[in-house]
């Protein structure tokens, strides 16, 4: 019996948690600065010359934990072009649609379902905006040494 309680207890913390984690990143979308977010980036592949795949995903600090909030692919580079979106293959059942951000570079949606998209969060938020280029320029310029 008290292995039972334990499951309860623990299932219903679990979702009092989520549902702090997400009305905590949902009042935060249009604030000017990026305290609660932070963006990691990783290579995937060349696309084409100076035109990188990426794998960019967002994390919110919710109660001193860091919560997975988005994560898709990225085309960077100033040598992407429109063919170049073609030679990758983004998840049509995503909910979450694909575009350009304001620098040029263009957002995929991937096999990864995440509680937010990539997109909407970048184009909502300055700050975390200014994260995402800071760590996708630092992923670029790793793997160009």
């Amino acid at each position: 019996m008290k292995k039972i309680k334990f499951n309860i207890f623990s299932l219903l913390v679990a979702t009092i948690l989520f549902s702090f984690s997400y009305s905590t990143i949902s009042a935060n979308d249009n604030s000017k600065n990026n305290d609660d977010f932070t963006t990691e980036s990783d290579f995937i592949r060349e696309v084409s010359t100076d035109c990188y795949l990426v794998n960019v995903r967002v994390y919110a600090a919710v109660l001193g934990q860091r919560t997975l909030v988005a994560n898709e692919d990225v085309l960077v580079g100033s040598g992407c072009s429109e063919e170049d979106k073609g030679l990758v293959n983004p998840n049509e059942s995503s909910n979450c649609e694909k575009g350009h951000l304001p620098n040029g570079d263009y957002v995929f949606p991937n096999q990864n379902h995440s509680s937010r998209c990539l997109l909407d969060l970048l184009r909502e938020n300055e700050g975390l905006y200014g994260s995402y280029l800071v760590s996708v320029n630092k992923t670029i310029s790793d793997i160009r040494r």
